[in-house]
């Protein structure tokens, strides 16, 4: 496992080298230590999950139908059910991306980081780093940042532990600067993502897919042939 990657995963464009994943923290570590302190003060204390849920909330699912993985698998659908009970801005932001609600969305992306066993990374809907589904709205309030025309929004809390696969997870451009990229956990144990990035989502259906892109092949994290979110949208 590469030790860059143990920091954090960090937004970045297709373009980029997919080995360089640099630090949330790259002009300071003020955030790492922010972080420890909530979780020494009992703030965001991880809960169990998913065993935890509280199965009588109403949650929202939304799919994703992927192009571009080995004809054998057989099936092509990821099912992603949304803890819209635990951080209802980010499920907000992940479900209009995947309905087009907000003009930009995920049909037509490509998974442009792939590390076997640890993460899959996709959401980049501009080619340029990812913008949230209000990047462009007028439903602007105060918790969005529209100074950059991306659209940020806050971290909301880091209560989802990244403790098994299929966690589905934000990929920051920065500390409290989350747009549209996102990674789904590969591996059972990816703990160095807690306290760093929002979990918000867990897979349902879709268990072989996930296995399948796994073991995409990838030079660096960079898969060699594009695996594309053909359709997307709720359940």
């Amino acid at each position: 496992m590469s030790l860059v990657f143990r920091r954090a995963v960090t937004a970045l464009s297709p373009t980029h080298n997919c080995r360089h994943f640099a630090s949330r923290g790259a002009k300071g570590w003020g955030w790492y230590h922010r972080a420890k302190e909530d979780l020494a003060q009992g703030k965001d204390d991880p809960i169990p999950f998913p065993d935890n849920l509280n199965p009588n909330v109403d949650r929202q699912k939304v799919f994703f139908e992927l192009e571009g993985l080995d004809d054998e698998v057989g099936e092509t659908k990821l099912i992603f059910e949304l803890c819209n009970d635990i951080a209802p801005k980010t499920c907000e932001n992940f479900l209009r991306l995947c309905t087009h609600e907000g003009g930009s969305g995920y049909r037509g992306t490509i998974f442009h980081q792939i590390l076997r066993d640890e993460v899959a990374v996709g959401g980049d809907v501009d080619g340029e780093g990812g913008k949230s589904s209000w990047a462009s709205s007028e439903e602007v309030n105060g918790d969005i940042d529209s100074s950059s025309g991306r659209g940020y929004f806050a971290d909301e809390n880091y209560a989802i532990p990244h403790s098994t696969t299929g966690v589905l997870s934000m990929v920051p451009h920065g500390v409290d600067q989350n747009a549209s990229q996102f990674l789904i956990t590969l591996g059972e144990e990816c703990d160095h993502l807690n306290g760093r990035h929002v979990a918000f989502g867990r897979l349902v259906e879709g268990k072989k897919v996930l296995e399948a892109l796994n073991t995409v092949f990838a030079v660096h994290g960079k898969p060699l042939s594009p695996v594309t979110v053909k359709e997307c949208g709720a359940c």
